[in-house]
Parts: structure tokens; C-alpha cells; sequence
């Protein structure tokens, strides 16, 4: 990027830091609906590593289903797992808040909130 000059002939310059991570990408989608209750696993993709501890402990669902949650080599791909059936025609609700940080310590962008629903 160009530097810009003000009156007063200073240069000055746009100093970009760390950036927040975000998410890519999940399945099921927000607001998917007749998700299989028995085969579904929650993918969510991050666009930078993630601290697995920081992620891991600030996740919530609604309503709870018992599950394994695994995150992949390269920090970057969360699978939550029921180890469960999920209840037929109900909404799930996935969270992950900005206490979730990346392998740099730097927060998440915003919060996250998937949610879908399952079929019959």
C-alpha cells in the first residue's frame, strides 16, 4: 500500500498487527434444518490455528449432547462428535465466544453462533 503524506509532510504509514481469526466455514450451516439426528458430526473451520485449550473451553450447546471434540493437526479444523443420537426435530445451538484465541493468543473476530436444526 502507499504512504500518504500529510500537510505537514509526515508519512504515515498503515501498520497492520495480527488479525482475529475467524471462521471459514461450518457443517451442518447456520440455520440448516433435517440434519440426521444419527450421522451428524459439527465441522467448523478456522482461517488461522487455534489455541486448542482457549477453544475447547468456550464452547457451549444448547441443548447439551454428550460428545468428543477434536481439533485437527494444524489447528484449523474443530470436529465435535456426538457420541450420541441428537434428538429428532429439535434446534441445536453451537457457541464459541471471543475468549476462544488463536495459537498467537489473539482473540476471535467476533462470536459464533451456528445453529440447525434436526430431522425426524
Amino acid at each position: 500500500k502507499a504512504n500518504i503524506t500529510n500537510s505537514s509532510n509526515f508519512v504515515i504509514r498503515n501498520i497492520v498487527g495480527p488479525k482475529n481469526p475467524k471462521i471459514l466455514s461450518s457443517s451442518p450451516t447456520n440455520g440448516e434444518t433435517g440434519v440426521d439426528k444419527d450421522f451428524v458430526n459439527i465441522i467448523i473451520t478456522f482461517d488461522s490455528t487455534m489455541d486448542e485449550a482457549t477453544l475447547l473451553n468456550n464452547i457451549d450447546i444448547i441443548p447439551y449432547f454428550s460428545n468428543e471434540k477434536t481439533l485437527s493437526n494444524d489447528g484449523k479444523t474443530l470436529v465435535i462428535d456426538p457420541t450420541e443420537s441428537l434428538t429428532a426435530n429439535t434446534q441445536y445451538q453451537i457457541l464459541i465466544n471471543t475468549k476462544a484465541l488463536s495459537a498467537d493468543e489473539i482473540p476471535l473476530a467476533e462470536d459464533f453462533d451456528l445453529k440447525f436444526t434436526t430431522g425426524l
